[in-house]
């Protein structure tokens, strides 16, 4: 015959153990796991692969794809697909350029903080503008 050990509870309902638990339950949370933050997933689009051809998507989504140069891929997942310069997402036709914020003519160093994608086009721009104040600092050590 096994003999079952059946807890005490209360009239009301309550175990006393329980209660005790209870009352000192914040004294014994693990650290460790009250302070990991939780994170949620995004959803995959149901209608995509990585295999389609559409390797910004997944670039941006997981910060690496299949063909792409993991600077552009991380880069991309920093940028959340996005062009700096104008805002807008980029496509699989764009011409994606790997641009310096600040230009290493300028001192500026060749780390991902100091790194941006930029459309083709909107390069020019910039690369115009940091020219412009390249030759102006120099103009003014000059003087």
């Amino acid at each position: 015959m096994v003999r079952v050990r059946v807890p005490y509870i209360s009239p009301r309902g309550e175990s006393p153990t329980r209660k005790l638990f209870q009352a000192l339950q914040p004294y014994f949370t693990p650290k460790r796991l009250a302070r990991t933050p939780i994170v949620r997933h995004t959803l995959e689009r149901p209608d995509a692969t990585p295999y389609d051809g559409n390797w910004t998507y997944w670039a941006t989504r997981k910060g690496q794809a299949i063909g792409t140069p993991t600077r552009i891929a991380k880069l991309l997942k920093k940028q959340k697909g996005k062009c700096k310069w104008c805002g807008q997402y980029f496509t699989p036709s764009d011409v994606i350029e790997v641009h310096h914020i600040v230009p290493r003519c300028l001192g500026g160093k060749d780390v991902y903080n100091n790194l941006q994608l930029l459309h083709h086009h909107t390069r020019d721009d910039k690369t115009a503008l940091d020219k412009a104040k390249a030759v102006s600092i120099t103009m003014e050590q000059s003087d």
